[in-house]
């Protein structure tokens, strides 16, 4: 039972215009990106001082591989991709108040931890794609740049590149997650997305910066924190330039390891405070 409704809530989510709507602004987003890259790199105009530097550097980026791990840097959790988590989640767990199809599947015997935890899974599907739609987009258009700039397309690792896609999904769980909550709490599609996009573009964007600004104990505070964790398991992507065994997190965040439990930690924790609500609220 708990699979079919699983299942029933992705066909109800593929149906939905908001879906590929926001995948569609993913990849979009990310061939903008590229083009104007390109186009830099084209025009040549650059500081003479910063000629050379720069050009590598940019050709870097519009070029496989290093081009690969920009698309998929662009998708995670503290950049665009966690906006429009927010957003899809924001929107689809409040409409399930005010369209009343929850007191539907609870009239229906479905209890209220089954049909919760249903609709929470069926939202990492929407992580996955828009994950997958910045690095096809990157991906196809790096690999063009690729042959038009060095004349061949660089072998990547393939299953570094897989484990690059899932650890970048991964990072939007605990924005996924906090926007359910806020939903579940609220019961508001208004709220959910007001708080999660507050939450994303004010408190890491503007509040963590002040926090590093103060050193010491408060600047480590922002390494706990979604963001600080996604730029810890994104560092482990530059494993598809540089293969290695080690960890390659860089010395300001949290070895990759501590952040992938930080971040089940965020998401599990968020699911129920939700659960929490959701079975004492009145839906009728």
């Amino acid at each position: 039972m708990f699979w079919q409704l699983v299942v029933i809530e992705e066909i109800k989510l593929s149906k939905r215009a908001l879906l590929w709507v926001s995948v569609g602004l993913m990849a979009l987003a990310i061939l903008a990106l590229d083009l104007t890259i390109y186009s830099v790199l084209q025009t040549g105009n650059l500081p003479d001082n910063m000629q050379v530097e720069s050009t590598l550097s940019l050709e870097g980026l519009a070029t496989w591989p290093q081009g690969l791990i920009s698309s998929l840097e662009l998708a995670a959790g503290s950049n665009l991709g966690g906006i429009l988590m927010v957003v899809i989640v924001g929107i689809v767990a409040g409409q399930a108040y005010t369209w009343r199809t929850l007191s539907l599947w609870l009239g229906r015997g479905v209890s209220r931890n089954m049909l919760l935890l249903a609709r929470f899974v069926a939202l990492f599907v929407p992580a996955l794609l828009v994950t997958l739609a910045s690095l096809l987009a990157g991906g196809g258009i790096t690999a063009v740049f690729s042959q038009l700039l060095l004349g061949h397309i660089p072998a990547v690792n393939w299953t570094e590149l897989l484990l690059a896609f899932l650890r970048t999904a991964y990072t939007l769980l605990p924005y996924a997650a906090m926007t359910f909550f806020l939903a579940v709490l609220t019961r508001s599609t208004v709220t959910a997305v007001a708080g999660g996009l507050s939450y994303a573009l004010l408190i890491e964007g503007i509040v963590v910066q002040l926090l590093a600004l103060a050193g010491g104990i408060w600047a480590k505070l922002g390494q706990f924190l979604p963001a600080g964790l996604t730029q810890s398991l994104l560092g482990m992507n530059a494993r598809l330039v540089s293969v290695g065994n080690g960890s390659l997190s860089a010395p300001s965040t949290l070895a990759p390891q501590t952040a992938v439990w930080l971040i089940a930690f965020y998401t599990l924790g968020f699911f129920l405070a939700a659960l929490f609500i959701f079975r004492r609220q009145d839906i009728s």
